[in-house]
């Protein structure tokens, strides 16, 4: 699984001073002015040290109103980049992923699919409803609940991987084979695939009830938002906590 993004506002804050730092319109006219401003010291050339500080100034001007104007653009921008990227990897692992659940007759896993669905948007809404004054925070926050949303369907992948590589054990026959069986050997070795069966089988489970958990977490969450009148409380860190322990109960069972 390859790293998450992180939308911390120090991130993006970073993310987004680096774009403007390295910028063509702060980088070129800077090294001119430098090359220029040494030209026109060492020949007393003054023209090259007028031009020199002219495009020193072009670099420094368009640094600074790219920090104090454009920035909380630039942010939301980087930010709504960065979840579109997020948004399309999500959209392409739920595309199928409804189906394979039901095929493999996980009604639950499937049904996480829609409800899933259903408490992040209800959730979004909230986000959008309490920081309706600032759509950058608004959009970051959004994404960082995204990722938790990403975390859960990784749980129902991960539970659709389990029960694939389990699928063609056939617990029927293998019962009939048992009574059948010639050896202890054999008998053994039945029983050994039986348990591989229900191993896989509890370990899919605990994906989808770790995914329960995470549910009442959103729930109690999107009820704090809503009863909070600082709308700033720390859902940052709340969203963070949930979407580290879906992880690392995944982690866990690998």
């Amino acid at each position: 699984m390859k790293p998450a993004e992180n939308f911390s506002q120090d991130e993006i804050d970073k993310r987004v001073n680096h774009q403007i730092h390295n910028h063509s319109l702060t980088l070129f006219p800077a090294a001119a002015g430098v090359l220029m401003l040494l030209w026109g010291g060492l020949f007393a050339s003054s023209i090259a040290l007028v031009l020199g500080g002219l495009s020193l100034g072009v670099s420094l001007g368009f640094l600074a109103y790219q920090k104090k104007v454009k920035f909380p653009e630039l942010s939301e921008k980087l930010v709504e980049t960065l979840r579109n990227q997020q948004l399309k990897e999500l959209k392409e692992k739920l595309s199928p992923l409804k189906t394979e659940l039901e095929q493999l007759n996980c009604s639950q896993g499937a049904e996480q699919v829609h409800r899933l669905k259903i408490k992040f948007d209800d959730l979004s809404k909230m986000i959008q409803e309490k920081l309706s004054h600032d759509h950058a925070n608004a959009a970051r926050l959004n994404a960082i609940a995204e990722q938790l949303y990403l975390a859960t369907i990784e749980n129902l992948i991960q539970a659709k991987q389990i029960l694939t590589s389990v699928a063609n054990i056939n617990e029927q026959y293998i019962d009939t084979q048992i009574q059948r069986a010639h050896s202890d050997e054999e008998r053994e070795s039945l029983l050994e695939r039986k348990q591989v069966l229900k191993d896989g089988q509890h370990a899919a489970e605990d994906c989808i009830a770790n995914n329960e958990v995470a549910m009442t977490k959103i729930n109690q969450l999107s009820m704090q938002l809503a009863k909070s009148k600082n709308s700033k409380f720390d859902m940052e860190h709340a969203l963070h906590e949930i979407t580290n322990n879906v992880r690392v109960e995944q982690w866990q069972s690998e």
